[in-house]
């Protein structure tokens, strides 16, 4: 599926540059962890191609454990790895978005690269597909446990998944959204408002749309609607988030709870995820771990 919220992410710097910064390691459960590499048919750029990562204990062997597939910004998704601290024996897998984007986004030069980011968007869908597939092979992959976790820019990505796959018997939404248009209209303005004043506004709303009309998408509420009763739905939102406008993580809400899925919502005090917020990922992590562990 495809988003317009990337292209806002092309053109206004503010929000790509958030991404950027390395997430620092963070304790996790006293076990010795395993890396492997997956090499993926999508590619970054032409003989470039794409390395899941996987991270699996490795005292454990002959077990089969459950898998979270994590998907976190815009930029370097894998790094979240790196912070997702279980509480139990899991597999974890993700892989860094098929963009290799400039160093700074400039507008209207950044516009260039909406043909990478449209690409982008398709590639990783299929490439989420072709990992899950490639996980159930593994003989320590426990295949009716596979759970999708997306955080903000990949929370689209990860109720795509979920609706595309019935093998994702798990889906958590950390700071999603709806009302794509808007969604990108907001991130547009708080770059471009200051610098523009009341001209952004209009600026702002057509560029949105149009962005809405290049990418050729539906809306992540409408994969939300499409999901099982088989399968179980966490939304995490953020009580007072800057990043995502309330009507849009409220389109995205109402649409789950329209689907046949097992839905439960949490509201925690604060503002957007960030990088460095590592009380806050710890604190989400344990509710992710409380609900996974709850059935």
């Amino acid at each position: 599926m495809k988003w317009c919220i990337f292209i806002a992410a092309v053109v206004s710097f503010s929000v790509a540059r958030a991404e950027v910064s390395a997430p620092k390691p963070r304790a996790s459960l006293q076990l010795k962890w395993q890396n492997e590499q997956i090499p993926l048919a999508i590619e970054y750029s032409p003989g470039k191609p794409v390395l899941a990562r996987i991270k699996r204990p490795l005292a454990l062997s002959g077990e089969r454990l459950p898998v979270l597939l994590v998907f976190g910004g815009f930029q370097n998704a894998a790094r979240v790895l790196e912070l997702v601290a279980p509480d139990r024996p899991v597999v974890l897998a993700s892989f860094d978005y098929p963009f290799d984007p400039p160093r700074k986004f400039a507008f209207p030069g950044s516009l260039r690269f909406a043909p990478d980011v449209k690409r982008m968007i398709s590639d990783t869908a299929s490439g989420i597909d072709e990992l899950v597939s490639k996980l159930k092979d593994r003989d320590y992959v426990d295949r009716a446990k596979l759970t999708i976790v997306g955080a903000s820019l990949g929370a689209p990505f990860a109720v795509s998944a979920a609706a595309r796959n019935p093998e994702f018997s798990n889906l958590v939404v950390v700071h999603g959204f709806g009302d794509i248009p808007a969604t990108a209209k907001h991130q547009l303005l708080r770059s471009w408002r200051p610098k523009f004043g009341w001209v952004a506004e209009p600026l702002a709303w057509g560029l949105a749309h149009f962005g809405w009309w290049y990418l050729g998408s539906p809306s992540p509420e409408r994969d939300a609607l499409r999901l099982r009763s088989s399968q179980r739905v966490l939304m995490i939102s953020a009580e007072a988030d800057s990043f995502i406008p309330k009507d849009a993580g409220e389109a995205l809400w109402e649409a789950i709870q329209k689907s046949p899925a097992i839905q439960e919502r949490v509201i925690m005090p604060g503002d957007h995820l960030q990088p460095g917020s590592e009380s806050l990922i710890s604190e989400i992590m344990r509710r992710v771990n409380a609900w996974l562990s709850s059935h």
